[in-house]
């Protein structure tokens, strides 16, 4: 399963970049390091899917309402932009991570349940370093050695690695996708779901930003491969956190795909 990642991150990779001789050694070596460390089952699947399985409905319902309030949230943050030029995407992310944790001491529930744990953290931290190579070298090819000593290239890694990836990963793979299973059985059904909530996510700031800024209505601004983009981009998180239970691996790729994509920009 690992390997199939691999081989669908590059189908975004390709999409972006123009591999040389030796980015294509690099891809192939880690194609075969991912086969041969991560081929075997791992028995992290079923720890995931018991858990997942455990939750009811009122857990689902809560999670209903908690996405609710995040797109509610990025909403005003999107017309907050483009009306006060205020960005509040940081303060907004970090406190509906806070949420997530206040929600998870109500009904005592650790952070194991949203993919924080010890527990195979180096498997799945290599595992989301090995997907993220065509990544990392799309970043070391577009920024310049002086960038890494600036304030702005600092403050764009905490942006990207905390606010981004870590805050995403855990409130919707870890927390929302996880409790969805309290309202829906069927584990397919529903992280397709869960992809369909997270590309929906994506579209309040945005598309509010969009608005206000351009006058696009919100059909005008959407664009369908974009949203299945998300879809997929969702599903891929979601394998790599039941592989070994552990949110390590997607945070971090999560981290190389956003930061190599869309941070070079602001460097060149």
């Amino acid at each position: 399963m690992p390997f199939v990642l691999f081989l669908a991150s590059l189908v975004v990779a390709f999409s972006v970049l123009n591999f040389s001789i030796s980015a294509v050694v690099a891809i192939i070596l880690t194609a075969i390091l991912i086969y041969v460390v991560f081929s075997k089952t791992s028995s992290a699947d079923y720890i995931y899917d018991e858990m997942a399985q455990g939750y009811i409905k009122l857990d689902g319902l809560i999670a209903i309402a908690f996405f609710t309030i995040k797109i509610v949230a990025f909403y005003i943050a999107g017309w907050a932009l483009n009306n006060a030029r205020l960005y509040l995407g940081v303060p907004i992310s970090l406190a509906l991570l806070a949420l997530v944790f206040v929600i998870l001491r109500i009904k005592k529930q650790g952070l194991a349940t949203i993919g924080l744990t010890s527990a195979n953290f180096g498997k799945s931290s290599l595992l989301g370093l090995s997907m993220s190579v065509p990544f990392i070298i799309r970043a070391a090819k577009m920024f310049h050695v002086e960038h890494f000593y600036s304030i702005n290239f600092l403050y764009s890694v905490f942006f990207y690695l905390v606010v981004i990836s870590f805050c995403e990963e855990v409130s919707f793979r870890g927390y929302i996708q996880t409790r969805l299973h309290g309202l829906i059985k069927s584990g397919p059904l529903a992280i397709l779901v869960g992809g369909l909530m997270f590309a929906t996510m994506h579209i309040p700031f945005q598309a509010a930003w969009a608005y206000f800024a351009t006058g696009q209505t919100l059909m005008q601004w959407i664009e369908p491969l974009q949203l299945l983009l998300w879809i997929w981009n969702h599903i891929i998180f979601v394998i790599m956190y039941r592989r070994f239970n552990s949110l390590a691996g997607p945070v971090i790729f999560h981290f190389f795909v956003n930061f190599s994509i869309i941070q070079p920009i602001f460097f060149v």
